[in-house]
């Protein structure tokens, strides 16, 4: 998430920084800091943002109960936040001071319920996910979706951080008989479930919902369970981006610069940079004005256009479903594109 910032202030500094208003030519520097994924670390980071005048916005966060508790902190002092990947739906419907750069959880449980039944045919599904603050939220959009097409969920199974056997939770899914195989977890404990589930003998096609971007370590975690059966990973973001796109040239710059493919969570940092400096260019020339306008601003990011709607949630961003055909990153195959607008809904593409 730190180099998806990093390479959007190059971007824009390398154009000249900020282009227009009280604010033309002003440059973008970026500073990396941990919040441990700890709602008191991220209030204390938001507290030191509000401190330091020399800090113009605050930007990030992979967790929704964090970026939540530094909103709540921020709104003390009138200000706001552009958050990059958390996106649970209590953010905006209980702060009205969070732009989220990130599609609605909901919305990626919608497109997973959308893709098990209308592509793969599910009527029944078991779902394994980590006990997240967001989870809620996921669920609400993922049996909406299972709904909608004739298919339930017959077996949800919630582990806590830590856990590394996960074969109870599987033999409760097992024993229900499901179609498919639902994972809501995080990159290597993803990896781990998938071992263990085909250890098991169990054949079912494991589809991640969570929207995450399967890295390094899911590959490393899954082993040669990767060479049974289908695996389907869902990104909220063009992972096969047109040869010339902007979103095709910062992944290559990004694999040059880094070594590895541009995950999802990158992109996603690099577009909350574009949305601040598109917010500057729109007229906000104080920290405070920063919130105020976001809806009015315009640009072309990784994820398409930057856009907003009034819950300061994006437009539209696109979702990609791809089967994996190996341990990389890059090891995957398209599959289907589908759009998730800001008023809830899904459109396959």
């Amino acid at each position: 998430m730190l180099h998806g910032a990093e390479l959007a202030a190059a971007y824009l500094n390398e154009q000249g920084g900020v282009q227009t208003g009280d604010l033309a030519g002003a440059t973008f520097e970026i500073e990396g800091v941990d919040d441990q994924e700890s709602t008191e670390a991220a209030t204390t980071i938001a507290a030191r943002v509000i401190d330091d005048p020399s800090i113009f916005a605050l930007t990030g966060f992979i967790t929704s109960a964090q970026a939540q508790a530094a909103g709540t902190v921020l709104d003390s002092a009138g200000m706001g936040m552009v958050v990059s990947f958390a996106a649970a739906d209590f953010l905006t419907d209980q702060a009205d001071n969070l732009a989220l750069v990130l599609t609605a959880v909901s919305n990626t449980g919608l497109v997973g319920g959308a893709f098990v039944t209308e592509e793969l045919g599910a009527t029944s599904v078991g779902s394994i996910a980590g006990d997240y603050s967001f989870l809620d939220s996921y669920y609400a959009g993922l049996d909406e979706g299972l709904e909608a097409g004739g298919a339930s969920n017959v077996s949800k199974q919630t582990y806590t951080e830590g856990t590394t056997d996960f074969s109870t939770l599987l033999t409760s899914i097992e024993s229900s008989s499901p179609d498919v195989v639902m994972s809501g977890a995080f990159q290597s404990d993803a990896g781990k479930i998938a071992s263990q589930m085909r250890g098991m003998g169990m054949d079912q096609p494991f589809v991640d919902f969570l929207g995450e971007g399967w890295g390094e370590s899911f590959g490393a975690a899954a082993g040669s369970a990767l060479n049974t059966g289908d695996f389907y990973q869902l990104d909220p973001m063009d992972a096969f981006p047109a040869d010339g796109s902007l979103a095709a040239e910062i992944s290559e710059q990004f694999r040059t610069e880094y070594g590895k493919t541009m995950p999802a969570a990158a992109a996603h940092t690099f577009d909350s940079v574009l949305t601040i400096a598109a917010a500057i260019e729109a007229g906000a020339t104080e920290r405070e004005q920063l919130i105020e306008y976001i809806p009015q601003v315009e640009g072309e990011g990784l994820l398409g256009p930057i856009a907003f709607n009034s819950d300061l949630r994006p437009e539209e961003r696109i979702v990609t479903i791809s089967r994996v055909t190996g341990p990389e990153p890059s090891d995957r195959e398209l599959v289907k594109y589908y759009s998730a607008f800001g008023d809830g809904t899904v459109a396959g593409k």
